[in-house]
């Protein structure tokens, strides 16, 4: 088997080509597109269960960088929450900085609330032009990985655009609030 480190090219959004460096392991090296096990464990994706708007900072890794999940449920499923579900209507992140995944949710119902582009969330300014300020059956869910830089932000960023990808792949078209 060959263990020649390799260095792989992955874009994601808002950044620059990002080298990481990986040793090829056994089969099943690919994980998830272009992220390769990096000599230790892919974390699994595993999200929250569902939140509505006003129960967010309950949410058990909103301290957390992560990515988060805005839908439109008639009801909340009950267990962990689906990244697949059709009524998804916006898949966002946050990685870095002092904004944690509640603060990014806080954001996201501003921009919502207030419309018009003056809170800078393009997915609640997507989501106020679309609904205006309505949140009849708005659900919010989230995962957060278990992982140091340098590898929670390129993770978190992949994570996002690849169940962009799925989303798209599955229903045929982009989240009704994600403009990429």
């Amino acid at each position: 088997m060959d263990k020649t480190p390799r260095t792989v090219f992955c874009r994601f959004t808002n950044s620059p080509i990002t080298k990481i460096k990986i040793e090829a392991s056994l089969a099943g090296a690919y994980r998830r597109g272009c992220f390769l096990e990096i000599g230790m464990q892919t974390p699994s994706i595993q999200f929250s269960s569902w939140y509505q708007p006003d129960d967010i900072k309950d949410i058990p890794c909103g301290k957390k960088h992560g990515v988060y999940l805005i839908a439109r449920l008639e009801q909340p499923i009950a267990g962990e929450a689906d990244p697949q579900t059709k009524e998804i209507l916006y898949i966002g992140e946050t990685h870095g900085g002092a904004q944690s995944l509640y603060g990014r949710l806080r954001t996201f119902f501003r921009a919502v609330q207030v419309g018009g582009g003056v809170i800078k969330h393009s997915g609640g300014n997507s989501y106020h032009s679309r609904f205006q300020s309505d949140l009849t059956g708005i659900y919010v869910a989230c995962f957060a990985p278990e992982l140091n830089e340098p590898y929670r932000t390129p993770f978190i960023r992949l994570v996002e655009r690849q169940l962009i990808w799925d989303y798209v792949a599955r229903w045929g078209r982009i989240p009704e609030c994600n403009k990429e």
